[in-house]
């Protein structure tokens, strides 16, 4: 189960098996046996890229089945910078995107 998601996150990213392996501090050979599945990811790697990706270990083991939402790093942005304004400024926000929204015909 690891290795499939280990793929199908690295893929959604948009990121390369060498790029990963980078930020494991492995040789993209050793990060491309995690992802085969022929080799086992140790603990702390396994910790690293849950909190690269914004998930939880138990996700990635395959124990947490629930669709888990993936944002891109440009949304990930957004996400933060909207945890830093008060309640004002995320009502403008909200404002704001249900206009975009119902300008895009989607709400």
């Amino acid at each position: 189960m690891l290795h499939n998601r280990l793929k199908l996150i690295r893929e959604f990213h948009n990121l390369r098996q060498r790029e990963v392996a980078v930020k494991l501090g492995v040789t993209r050979e050793a990060y491309s046996m995690y992802e085969s599945g022929r080799h086992q990811m140790s603990y702390e790697n396994l910790s690293i890229l849950a909190d690269f990706y914004h998930l939880s270990v138990d996700y990635l083991l395959g124990r947490d089945q629930k669709e888990v939402f993936m944002c891109t790093s440009a949304e990930r942005e957004h996400i933060e910078r909207l945890r830093v304004v008060d309640e004002r400024g995320r009502g403008t926000v909200r404002a704001l995107l249900d206009l975009e929204v119902e300008r895009a015909g989607l709400g």
